[in-house]
């Protein structure tokens, strides 16, 4: 008895949907491990951000393909970040955003003195931790003390030979109307265009799998 041509269509295309999805995700692993590795690890760059707590890299977070209910034949997948900051980084290369406070007169910049040595901030400015502060000419100041431990500050004036002695007036935090910061990773540039070309080969040798 000869097949059924629509039913033997039909079987082609969802056979066709799933071998299209594997190499999809494939790709998709491939250009999260390249956000991972050269885009959120490492020193800032022109197309990098330096890493500090890692948070942002351990955010990416992709979606397998799949098939699109309305249109079957339609198969998408998708990388995002988890983290509301992180629009800020992406976008086209050259653009910035600009950072105002939402619902306090300035930001609060923290200075090496505020931070840990991988660059994140230990507290925000009026956190108990940094004891007596005061403010002059915009920026807050406070006293060195045993409550912060080591900061990238007190690092960095250490391996230069320069001891900061307990009761030393430090600089904590620079106030700030606003901030510009440069978007340094360019999804479709850096990601995209670079997935694009992988993505076609892995499904060429595909297709002669089956061919």
């Amino acid at each position: 008895m000869a097949k059924d041509p629509i039913a033997s269509l039909e079987a082609l295309e969802k056979n066709l949907v799933k071998q299209v999805a594997g190499v999809l995700n494939k790709t998709l692993a491939q250009v999260v491990r390249k956000l991972q590795t050269q885009h959120l690890t490492g020193g800032t760059s022109d197309n990098a951000l330096g890493k500090r707590s890692g948070t942002l890299s351990r955010e990416i977070i992709p979606t397998p393909a799949h098939a699109e209910a309305a249109t079957p034949t339609l198969i998408t997948a998708a990388v995002h970040a988890g983290v509301k900051y992180a629009g800020v980084h992406f976008g086209p290369r050259g653009t910035a955003v600009t950072i105002t406070p939402k619902n306090k007169q300035f930001l609060a910049i923290p200075t090496d003195f505020a931070k840990t040595p991988a660059g994140v901030a230990k507290g925000g400015p009026l956190d108990p931790i940094w004891g007596p502060t005061f403010i002059n000419k915009g920026v807050i100041f406070g006293y060195l003390g045993g409550q912060q431990g080591v900061t990238e500050g007190v690092r960095q004036r250490n391996a230069a030979g320069k001891t900061v002695k307990k009761g030393e007036i430090i600089p904590l935090f620079i106030l700030k109307k606003s901030v510009v910061v440069k978007r340094r990773i360019d999804p479709h540039i850096d990601l995209v265009l670079w997935a694009r070309p992988k993505f076609l080969a892995d499904l060429k040798k595909e297709a002669l799998k089956v061919g």
